[in-house]
């Protein structure tokens, strides 16, 4: 099966509609801890990032 995305990095225009479509939108308290533990998760996983990234900044790097 072929997906049609390639990767999790939108451009800055469908971040900015994204956040502009989400503004005023209420998180419950366990919509925050869902994306709390997304974030982490996404984080953790170097296959969610290019190859072009500077290998040298680590996980620890980030969440500092």
């Amino acid at each position: 099966m072929e997906y049609k995305r390639q990767s999790r990095h939108p451009s800055d225009a469908t971040r900015a509609r994204i956040s502009k479509s989400l503004s005023g939108v209420a998180k419950t308290a366990e919509h925050r801890q869902r994306i709390s533990q997304s974030m982490q998760n996404y984080w953790r996983n170097d296959g969610n990032f290019p190859a072009d990234k500077k290998p040298e900044t680590t996980i620890q790097d980030i969440m500092l």
